[in-house]
């Protein structure tokens, strides 16, 4: 709810930006074009363009708190778990001692690495089988990164919504300008005015894109980021605890 409240206040901030430069500004120059289109004219279609950034601010502040919980997840590397020096041989014991190990991390702050690895800990005492602590390994990394595609659901909504939002601007613009086309049979000077309303329609689409490209940007870089995460988890746990493990 913090996140939804700061996003309209920057977006309210944004639009009382444009409305300021727009009263300051003269008509046809840059500045008034660009206090235009960044809805300064909120009346008229302005409040599009208003929508378009809080629904922008929502969507790179729900980026900036997963990315924040990726770098968070990287930091369980540095708890060093599992036996990183070379031809180390891990013992049943071991196991065991790494199991206690991970839950007492577990009991402070439970991060993905820990919860795997406690994970194939107790899998490897019950069964004493590496072919079936790989194979939980395995599952556990889909069902980390199925998780982590549904924990996505607000921001992809957001990503689909900030171009509908320039879209409807659009379509509400075009229905204006197609509503005063008979301003034209009374004065054919009114065709200033209709032009107007075109190219606010217009603005709503451009604004709207030009904000998704770059939200669409940040998206990506996150998608990354938690990709390599699962698949460090992984490696990780393959590398230094399954393929040391004496079956003996």
């Amino acid at each position: 709810m913090k996140r939804i409240l700061i996003s309209v206040g920057l977006a309210a901030g944004v639009t009382a930006v444009a409305v300021g430069l727009l009263l300051a500004s003269e008509e046809r120059t840059a500045a008034h074009r660009i206090a235009l289109l960044l809805g300064g004219d909120v009346l008229n279609g302005g409040y599009i363009q208003y929508m378009t950034f809080a629904a922008f601010f929502w969507a790179l502040f729900e980026i900036r708190e997963r990315t924040g919980r990726v770098a968070g997840e990287r930091r369980a590397f540095g708890l060093g778990l599992l036996p990183e020096k070379e031809h180390y041989v891990v013992s049943l014991d071991d196991v065991r001692r790494i199991q206690k190990e991970a839950i007492a991390h577990e009991r402070s702050t439970r991060n993905l690495l820990t919860t795997s690895v406690r994970r194939a800990c107790t899998k490897f005492i019950r069964t004493r089988s590496v072919a079936e602590v790989i194979d939980l390994v395995g599952q556990q990394a889909a069902v980390d990164r199925a998780r982590s595609e549904s924990d996505q659901s607000v921001i992809r909504y957001l990503l689909w919504a900030i171009p509908s939002i320039g879209f409807i601007g659009t379509v509400i613009g075009i229905s204006l300008a197609l509503a005063s086309a008979y301003l034209l049979l009374e004065d054919p000077d009114n065709l200033t005015e209709i032009t107007r309303l075109l190219g606010v329609a217009f603005d709503t689409t451009l604004v709207a894109l030009v904000l998704n490209l770059i939200a669409m940007w940040f998206f990506h870089r996150l998608q990354a980021r938690q990709e390599d995460l699962h698949s460090d988890i992984e490696e990780h746990i393959l590398e230094n605890f399954v393929n040391r493990i004496s079956e003996e």
